[in-house]
Formats: C-alpha cells, structure tokens, sequence
C-alpha cells in the first residue's frame, strides 16, 4: 500500500475542506494541500526486519487573507476551519479510525503536533496559509 495515496485519500475526508492537493497546490483561496514530512525511515527496528516507524506530515490551508476594517470575524471563521480538520483527525484518532497502510501496517495512532494551527501570509500570492503537523505511529511487520 501507498504511505501518501493512504493519507492523501484518509485527510481528504475531512469535512470542511475540500480541493486537496499533495506536495503542492496552486496557492489559492479554498485549496487544502496534505505535504508529506517522513516516511519509512524506522524509529525502532527489530531483527527480522520489522520494527516502529511513524509519518509525518503537515496540513495546510489556503485563506483570503482579510485585512479591513471588522476582518476579524473573517480571519477567526478561517482559523476555525483549519482548527476544525485538526479536530477531526483527533476524532478520527479516539474512535481508532486510521488510514489504510496495507495488511503489513499496523496503525497505533495520530498525533496532531500543535495545539492549534499557525497562521502566516503569503504576501507574493495575496493568500493566507494555515498549517499544522501530524504523526502517524505505526507498527510495520
């Protein structure tokens, strides 16, 4: 099984956000981009061969960037979208409902890295990016 087709097709169900992109996305208001950190690399390795890896990956959420006059109702609706995926995937992590890593994997669990998403402004492209670290644990035989 795909490590990143698994968390592409797993993050892509969260609701909320929609237009998912791997790796790279076009930047623009609305798009959503999973950006894969470390994968296959193990952290604990036995003997024959298995042992405990984890992949890493980082969301990020693509915003129009309101500056006006009364912008923060705006900013703080975009903030919780981002914080509203990062609830889910902790929901996701508490029922034990994982990304598919194939029959050898063995999903332990999702850590999400920060309490709550960074937000900073892409001034070049006129956007606003959200963005948060997850870990996915897993057992690999």
């Amino acid at each position: 099984m795909n490590k990143h087709q698994a968390v592409y097709d797993f993050v892509s169900g969260a609701p909320l956000a929609s237009d998912w992109y791997f790796n790279f996305a076009p930047m623009q208001t609305g798009d959503n981009m999973v950006a894969a950190l470390k994968s296959e690399q193990p952290d604990e390795q036995f003997i024959d061969g298995s042992g405990y890896k984890a992949y890493d990956f980082t969301i990020v959420l693509y915003r129009t960037p309101d500056k006006g006059e009364g912008s923060a109702i705006a900013n703080i609706a975009d903030l919780q979208v981002a914080q509203s995926v990062m609830d889910w995937l902790r929901l996701q992590d508490e029922a034990g409902n994982f990304p598919d890593f194939g029959e050898d994997c063995i999903v332990e669990r999702i850590e999400i890295l920060n309490n709550m998403p960074q937000a900073a402004e892409l001034k070049e492209v006129q956007v606003a990016q959200y963005t948060f670290s997850c870990r996915i644990k897993y057992f690999e035989l």
